[in-house]
């Protein structure tokens, strides 16, 4: 998790609100640019990530 976080805060996204996890991977709210963004990060990202 800490890996997603810091990717998405070098992207630009800060500050992130709220992570939440559920069977089809992390849903996270976050800002950039003043805007509330509501992503998603599905369990492939983990898999090609990963192996």
């Amino acid at each position: 998790m800490s890996e997603i976080i810091r990717n998405l805060e070098n992207q630009g996204f800060s500050p992130i609100v709220e992570v939440d996890y559920d069977d089809d991977g992390w849903e996270i709210k976050a800002y950039r640019n003043n805007q509330k963004r509501e992503l998603k990060i599905n369990q492939s990202y983990f898999r090609g990530s990963y192996g």
